[in-house]
């Protein structure tokens, strides 16, 4: 499983995201993660995804360039 979490400015905040999906069969050894947050941040803070795998050894990593979306909104 692949799990990720949201670090501002260096420290990690809110709930662990848990995978979504997951699968090794045909070929598929990807999973998806999804994350909803409510954060109050201030000017010049800098927002990290921090992903780590919960079970085995290895790396994580992001799919290749246009495959990881993210989507911030501003709430007033």
């Amino acid at each position: 499983n692949v799990n990720a979490r949201v670090a501002v400015n260096g420290i990690v905040v809110g709930a662990i995201s848990a995978s979504g999906y997951i699968r090794w069969a045909s070929n598929h050894d990807h999973s998806s993660i999804h994350v909803n947050e409510i954060l109050q941040l201030n000017a010049n803070d800098v927002i990290t995804i921090v992903t780590f795998r919960e079970a085995n050894s290895g790396t994580v990593r992001f799919s290749g360039s246009n495959e990881s979306s993210f989507m911030i909104n501003k709430l007033k």
